[in-house]
């Protein structure tokens, strides 16, 4: 499996979500994305030829938007408690699945839920995340492509 479905398959789980919205890979219209972001996937290597690598993302959210502090509250609340669950994630190392030959071993908020865009009635908000995981050296012997 992708790193990227593993990653929706765990954000999906998560109860804030609100149901009748996409929860969509690269493209944001109204709901929620993950957009992967470039990176030096390879941390560390061991003798064995097992790699401690990272995956980072963008978590980003479309949310209504006005001048109003109640409006605003109501988003930056949202955006503290999914850095919650996130960080829940990790005390009780409630960790994505990521297939054989892959292990979480951590996800680390980089940068908290903060306005990217905001357009007269709806702002992009997002949330910097990091992932440590393991790729075991037999992981290419499991992989078909």
């Amino acid at each position: 499996m992708r790193l990227i479905e593993c990653i929706r398959d765990f954000i999906s789980d998560c109860p804030l979500l609100q149901a009748d919205k996409v929860l969509g890979i690269d493209m944001l219209e109204e709901g929620y994305s993950i957009d992967v972001l470039p990176v030096d996937p390879i941390y560390e290597k061991y003798v064995d030829g097992t790699e401690k690598r990272i995956f980072e993302f963008i978590f980003a959210t479309s949310e209504s938007y006005s001048e109003t502090t109640l409006q605003q509250l109501e988003n930056s609340g949202f955006q503290e408690k999914f850095q919650n669950w996130i960080e829940k994630a990790n005390y009780t190392r409630n960790l994505p699945v990521l297939g054989d030959g892959r292990i979480a071993l951590k996800l680390e908020i980089v940068s908290s839920g903060y306005v990217a865009d905001a357009e007269s009635a709806t702002a992009r908000y997002e949330m910097h995340i990091r992932m440590y995981y393991l790729q075991m050296y037999y992981y290419y012997n499991l992989t078909e492509d």
